[in-house]
């Protein structure tokens, strides 16, 4: 039996990428963004 999604990562954190994990955070998911420029991570 598959075990429940509980945490997403996010690689990029662009426009898309961070609109994506502002969804999933949304939906009451773990989310941790990575992305090569941590000024990107931290807006």
């Amino acid at each position: 039996m598959p075990q429940p999604i509980e945490s997403v990562a996010i690689v990029g954190a662009g426009n898309m990428g961070s609109g994506i994990a502002q969804k999933t955070a949304q939906e009451m998911f773990q989310v941790q963004m990575v992305d090569r420029e941590e000024q990107w991570v931290e807006r």
